[in-house]
């Protein structure tokens, strides 16, 4: 392992190598600037993106939702299963799946 002291010959090379900064003018920093400008648009892109593809899409969703819930019914209603013998409500289901999938979005936003 490497010896955490500096000897001699490490402050010789520190002077030899030593050089006061080059002035850009500005430019580095304009250029940090605009760097995290747009790591700022993207992140705000893709959370109003999800926003409003979560609007756009919840109609669909739902009809497609209260779709199966009647087609479940049907199903059960065919097999001889009353609704309340064995299986959970629709609302149960929706209201379980919902605070699944917010849940996942929520442990992905602060993962990221």
């Amino acid at each position: 392992m490497a010896e955490m002291g500096r000897d001699a010959d490490d402050r010789w090379l520190e002077s030899v190598f030593a050089s006061d900064a080059v002035p850009d003018d500005g430019f580095s920093d304009g250029i940090v600037r605009r760097i995290r400008r747009r790591v700022r648009i993207r992140r705000w892109s893709l959370g109003i993106a999800l926003v409003v593809g979560t609007l756009v899409a919840a109609g669909p969703v739902l009809e497609l939702v209260s779709l199966l819930v009647r087609v479940g019914g049907q199903v059960t209603g065919s097999l001889g299963i009353s609704p309340g013998d064995s299986l959970p409500s629709a609302a149960m289901l929706l209201g379980g799946g919902t605070l699944f999938l917010a849940t996942v979005l929520w442990l992905r936003l602060l993962d990221s």
